[in-house]
């Protein structure tokens, strides 16, 4: 996820931008010291003429002094005691103005276990473990469009300050040390992170320039640098090559006491705990990579929705899973199909209503959806027109702003094709369709069609397989309208026939294909809580809201029976008990082990997750509380078992695609 994607204001930034004819200069130097809490700063910005600038600033944070072209000028309050912000009135004979502002305070505590939400905007926070000031958040005042900057940082020697952009300047004297920062290119905000790291640097070579990659790591993860730093080599290498040199002169990857997953300029700001993971090298480092070139390479405008999350998905975690073979890319596509029969009834948008990550319903539809629009247009276009579009685009619009319609017409100059109903659908369409086998019939040479859809003005290149007694067909139907005729002359005699079996269309799974996983109680608006054990109560309503988006209830056994969406939890023979009354199919074999059994019942019309903890002592507390904080990363399994909180074991309760029978 890149960063402003959580701020959400780059349509705003887009607009000041394109008003001014230079980009606006911000100097800036802050001291801080995360061990007492002490901040201070002062902010030399370079701005074309206007008559007011407004400015706000963090809570906790004071005004000093504010300078308008070297005369002090009077900064009025408009704002209130838990948000300041000012305005200052600018003398109107210049026809540039240099402001220069100094402020000083104390910023929040940093507490990881009181911001686990890392996709809720995040105040400027410190901690001796690591502090984080995010763009966009009040610890500098905001040139209010792209802007280039220079950032020196004062931090005490035991800290090392990172942000975006060169390093290009590092002083150590005394008990403090001194780092400064430059941003030639237009950036939409600074993101500043400090820590007691370990910085290890390699230098690589390109075609066009070296570059400088680094990973400032926490002590007790500083040995995993080098897998770090040779992936990121891969990453860079890998999309240079698809779409065209890397814009910045250096790459760092940042630990963070938080379990952010965040993408900026150059970097990325990756959980302490997160980075231990073994697969994150393989899948999310790449995503934060691929950042470089789309949303921090090439901004989004968000008028038409965002693009970047989707492309972004679909060049990186997608083709990481069509590396590894064809099953694990369907494995994924299932995956997006599967999440977006989770979204709850009215919730899901358009995806140009899209603008970031902030909950299942946006995330399926910005992430999934998006990246099967890609997916489908590469198949529609072919893959030599697909990335060549790819590349022209980056040539057009790298550090300018770009929406979906500049992305269609790029492929459309490039494929020779008129995409403008294609996009269209993919856009605005809300829902997907359910398809169905009407009826088939062979009369000995031709095989007769007809498939229905539950969404009439959909159109899609349908994938179709005939089964023989010895073999299998594909065709491929340009699918349009409430039923869809057509005539095929298979090869074999056929036998049978499936529906995109490979789930490469955007569509509603058939119910045999959508066993209950996770993530539909994990999404759902509102979800009773039945605990079975009193001793258990307080520890079951945590470990529920710990990844429930919706509303949380404790209900009596009564009470269950009537709710759409449940959660029961107790020991092993209460949760079998209870099962056992109220006529839900038992506890499945594969659940077993662990101190923790998690898992969806298998039923048709129910949606019922059963949690079984075998102990009710503090440490089964624990464990319970720690599970529910992994729960919103695994939901997209019908079963876990836990072990002191770590996953033990997962599986999904296997799906069956329908195949139909045809006459003759």
């Amino acid at each position: 996820m890149n960063r402003f994607s959580i701020l959400c204001c780059v349509m705003l930034a887009c607009t000041a931008f394109s008003s001014l004819a230079a980009v606006p200069e911000l100097d800036l130097s802050v001291r801080i010291n995360p061990d007492i809490n002490e901040f201070s700063a002062e902010a030399e910005l370079k701005l074309e003429a206007i008559e007011k600038y407004v400015f706000g600033l963090a809570p906790g944070l004071a005004l000093d002094s504010a300078e308008a072209d070297e005369v002090a000028v009077l900064a009025r309050n408009i704002g209130s005691a838990n948000q300041p912000r000012f305005e200052l009135t600018l003398p109107k004979q210049f026809s540039a103005h240099k402001l220069r502002i100094r402020y000083h305070g104390r910023l929040v505590k940093l507490n990881p276990e009181e911001h686990r939400d890392t996709l809720a905007p995040l105040p400027p926070m410190v901690s001796k473990e690591g502090s984080y000031l995010p763009a966009g958040r009040g610890w500098y005042p905001e040139p209010g469009a792209f802007f280039s900057y220079k950032l020196a940082v004062q931090t005490p020697a035991g800290q090392i300050a990172v942000a975006p952009g060169t390093p290009s300047r590092e002083a150590l004297k005394g008990d403090s040390r001194t780092a400064l920062f430059t941003m030639d290119h237009p950036v939409e905000g600074i993101d500043l992170m400090i820590g007691p790291y370990v910085l290890k640097e390699r230098v690589i070579s390109t075609d066009t320039a070296p570059i400088a990659l680094r990973t400032y790591f926490h002590p007790d993860i500083a040995e995993l640098a080098d897998g770090y730093l040779d992936a990121s080599k891969n990453y860079l290498q890998r999309y240079a090559s698809q779409i065209g040199a890397y814009p910045y002169s250096h790459f760092s990857i940042v630990s963070s006491p938080l379990p952010t997953g965040l993408g900026m300029q150059s970097l990325t700001y990756l959980g302490r705990d997160v980075l231990k993971l073994p697969f994150i090298k393989a899948t999310s480092l790449g995503h934060e990579v691929l950042h470089n070139w789309w949303g921090n390479g090439v901004f989004v405008d968000l008028v038409d929705g965002n693009w970047s999350e989707g492309l972004t998905t679909f060049m990186a975690d997608y083709a990481f899973k069509e590396d590894a073979g064809p099953e694990a890319a369907k494995e994924m596509r299932y995956g997006w199909l599967r999440d977006r029969q989770a979204i709850p009834p009215g919730e899901e948008r358009p995806l140009s209503a899209f603008q970031s990550r902030h909950h299942v319903a946006s995330a399926n539809v910005g992430y999934g959806k998006a990246a099967m629009l890609f997916l489908a247009l590469r198949d529609r276009i072919g893959r030599e027109s697909f990335y060549a579009a790819l590349r022209q685009f980056w040539l057009q619009h790298r550090f300018k702003a770009a929406g979906f319609k500049d992305l269609r017409q790029a492929f459309e100059k490039s494929s020779g094709k008129d995409l403008s109903d294609f996009f269209a659908q993919w856009l605005e369409q809300i829902g997907a369709s359910m398809y169905s086998l009407d009826s088939a019939f062979f009369d000995g040479k031709a095989l007769h069609l007809a498939i229905g859809q539950t969404l009439p003005e959909n159109k899609a290149r349908l994938p179709v397989r005939v089964y023989s007694a010895k073999s299998h067909e594909d065709f491929f139907l340009d699918l349009s309208g409430q039923v869809f005729k057509t005539s095929l002359t298979p090869e074999a005699e056929p036998l049978s026939l499936s529906i995109d079996p490979e789930v490469t269309v955007w569509r509603a799974l058939a119910p045999e294909e959508s066993p209950p996983i996770l993530r539909d109680v994990v999404a759902s608006r509102h979800l009773a809580l039945l605990a079975l054990n009193d001793k258990l109560a307080t520890a079951a309503l945590s470990f529920t809201k710990a990844f429930a988006e919706g509303e949380v209830e404790k209900v009596s056994e009564q009470q269950a029976t009537q709710d759409k969406f449940v959660i029961v939890l107790g020991e092993p023979q209460e949760v079998d008990a209870w099962l056992s009354r109220s006529k839900l199919p038992p506890r499945p074999a594969v659940v077993s082990g662990g101190d923790i059994q998690v898992w969806m019942v298998n039923h048709p019309s129910r949606h019922v997750l059963a949690v079984s903890v075998h102990d009710q002592d503090e440490k089964a507390r624990s464990s319970l509380e720690a599970a529910g904080k992994r729960l919103p990363h695994l939901a997209r399994y019908s079963w876990l078992t836990f072990e002191q909180g770590q996953t033990r074991l997962r599986g999904t309760w296997p799906t069956e695609p329908p195949r139909y029978l045809i006459k003759r």
